[in-house]
């Protein structure tokens, strides 16, 4: 199932193609591929510095509120100000980013012990709730988180060679992650070899970092992945009622070739498979 929460746009602001560039007021600073876009952040501080007034009167409450079109409520709005206040630092301080000991963003490959699969099984729990609990009842997500998320699936799968897993972590703290399958036949024709197609089993970020460019940065580690292990396609399987997982999917070169049928507990729904040929990175 196309479990994707991480609806991040690679196009919606500059992304920062060179090595280095100095943010105003602060010394040269170091910048990794996977780093936050510099415009998106510069956005976020902006929200940042309206959230800020929240608790000092019913007023600016109220304004947020008004705030929430498109879906975004005041809480999320909350949310994404816990998220992205860390970036803000970092960039007003003009630290150094991902690619140094100081990284406020890491995106690394997860390691098979015990621990890790604490971590995945907790976070794969809390986000798939949250991003599908109001679409399914309490029955089917209870089964579903049971079989999926329990920790010694996660430890299983962690020590399976075709599984990698991509953590993605903020000074420490798990906020992301992408689960990958090597070989897979999801979306092959009959008799057609599996060997060369990555598949994205899952594809998450928290709530409250959702929107703040870290689906894209780990969509963008796959696509390095991938292209290092001479892969020649990416497919997944994204539920149809997905819109924004969809869209951004589709930004990203994604096509839909077919669909598939996923059970989610006693419901059985219908899932789009969607493509990305990676032949010089051609969608």
């Amino acid at each position: 199932m196309g479990l994707n929460n991480a609806y991040d746009s690679p196009t919606t602001f500059p992304y920062v193609p060179l090595p280095y560039f100095t943010p105003p007021g602060s010394r040269a600073t170091h910048c990794s591929r996977y780093l936050i876009d510099y415009w998106r952040v510069a956005a976020r501080i902006r929200a940042i510095r309206i959230l800020a007034a929240v608790g000092h009167g019913r007023q600016w409450g109220d304004r947020l509120g008004k705030l929430g079109a498109g879906g975004r409520s005041r809480d999320h709005l909350r949310g994404l100000a816990r998220g992205t206040g860390q970036l803000a630092q970092y960039w007003r301080g003009g630290c150094t980013f991902v690619g140094s000991m100081s990284s406020p963003l890491r995106i690394s490959i997860a390691k098979a012990n015990l621990a890790t699969a604490t971590r995945l099984a907790d976070l794969g729990r809390q986000t798939f709730t949250e991003t599908f609990a109001a679409s399914n009842t309490p029955a089917d997500m209870a089964t579903f988180l049971a079989q999926t998320y329990g920790l010694d699936i996660q430890l299983a799968e962690l020590q399976q060679a075709r599984y990698t897993f991509l953590l993605a972590e903020m000074q420490g703290q798990l906020v992301g992650y992408a689960k990958l399958w090597r070989d897979t036949d999801l979306g092959s024709a009959a008799g057609e070899a599996p060997t060369g197609r990555l598949e994205i089993k899952q594809l998450y970020v928290v709530e409250d970092w959702i929107g703040t460019g870290l689906g894209a940065a780990l969509m963008r580690r796959i696509l390095d992945l991938a292209q290092a292990e001479n892969c020649t396609a990416l497919v997944l399987g994204v539920w149809e009622h997905n819109e924004r997982a969809k869209a951004f999917y589709q930004r990203f070169g994604f096509r839909e070739i077919g669909e598939v049928a996923f059970k989610l507990g006693e419901d059985v729904q219908r899932d789009l498979l969607l493509r990305k040929g990676l032949a010089g990175r051609a969608g």
